[in-house]
């Protein structure tokens, strides 16, 4: 039977690329950062407990180098973001950040890695 297949190139690239695509599709994709500017390009700012949070869709999202990521963190409420001891809650799914390696670059000897910190 692997005999069959190996004298029909075509269908052995086939199967090697439906392959590649399945697994690109099942990775995580990597959270989009934001400003998260208003229609008008203001933003709304608090700090609260000394850490900073952004209002963008009703709720507030801890603020890192300027930017939020809601795909990565779950907005919390003005009286969550308040309270003494709070910390943001990841996006449950995510693999940002976590110690898992992301996998990206090509295939074989041409792919790299990076890893979350």
């Amino acid at each position: 039977m692997l005999r069959h297949l190996v004298k029909k190139p075509a269908l052995v690239l086939s199967l090697a690329f439906a392959a590649a695509v399945s697994a690109c599709q099942q990775q995580p994709k990597e959270p989009e950062w934001i400003t998260g500017a208003g229609s008008g390009g203001a933003t709304r700012d608090t700090v609260r407990n000394g850490r900073s949070y952004r209002h963008y869709q009703g709720s507030w999202f801890p603020i890192y180098a300027g930017l939020i990521s809601p795909g990565l963190f779950r907005g919390g409420s003005a009286q969550e973001i308040g309270r003494p001891g709070y910390v943001p809650g990841r996006v449950s799914g995510s693999s940002i950040g976590r110690s898992s390696g992301i996998r990206s670059g090509g295939f074989g000897s041409s792919a790299h890695s990076s890893f979350g910190s």
